[in-house]
Parts: structure tokens; C-alpha cells; sequence
């Protein structure tokens, strides 16, 4: 679920506005790393979320 929404909804949507915008190909550049941040922190999230859970469980 979360690389569903770090890249196609972040990246896909912030790409296309971007490009529609004017931005040509540094806008694709920009959603992509835009992306990734957005995926490197929900993956973070969701791990830190299940170690607080066998953590809690020991």
C-alpha cells in the first residue's frame, strides 16, 4: 500500500501536474525524487509501527 501511494499517486500526480505545468522533463525529475522521499518515509513509518509492535509483544 505504501509503494502504491509513494508512486503512483505521488509521483504519478505530481509528474503529470508538473509537466502540464511547463515543467517538461525536470518535472518528471522532481516527482521521482519527490517520490522516493515520499516512499523512503512511509516505509520508515510502517517499520517503526511493527518493531513499537513486537517490542511491545516481548
Amino acid at each position: 500500500m505504501n509503494s502504491i501511494i509513494a508512486y503512483f499517486v505521488v509521483t504519478g500526480g505530481l509528474g503529470l501536474w508538473l509537466v502540464n505545468s511547463g515543467w517538461g522533463a525536470l518535472g518528471l525529475v522532481l516527482a521521482s525524487g519527490i517520490g522516493m522521499l515520499a516512499a523512503a518515509i512511509l516505509h520508515a513509518a510502517r517499520f517503526y509501527m511493527i518493531s513499537q509492535r513486537v517490542r511491545a509483544q516481548t
